[in-house]
């Protein structure tokens, strides 16, 4: 269970990389209106982190409630997500 939170923690950390690396340098768009506004107003890499905060506090707190088995599954269900987020973002980044 550790180690599939941990590859959550990982592929949050890549999404912010790859997020910041394509709006800041190769100039891509975020689609999330309200992300792309938020970024606007209050800069792309403290937007990031503070939305990873929520969510990691979110998501741990989720965990500390549920059964084994429904953590195992939620937690391998957003990081499979959250791989084809970073894929995503890396075929954009490819592309431009």
């Amino acid at each position: 269970m550790k180690l599939t939170f941990n590859h959550f923690i990982i592929l949050q950390v890549l999404d912010i990389l790859t997020t910041y690396y394509g709006l800041t340098y190769l100039g891509l768009v975020e689609n999330n209106p309200i992300a792309n506004n938020l970024f606007g107003n209050y800069g792309i890499i403290s937007v990031l982190i503070l939305g990873k905060i929520i969510m990691l506090v979110f998501v741990y707190g989720c965990l500390q409630i549920y059964s084994l088995k429904i953590k195992k599954f939620a937690l391998y269900t957003i990081n499979i997500m959250f791989m084809f987020v970073i894929l995503n973002n890396l075929y954009w980044m490819c592309f431009v």
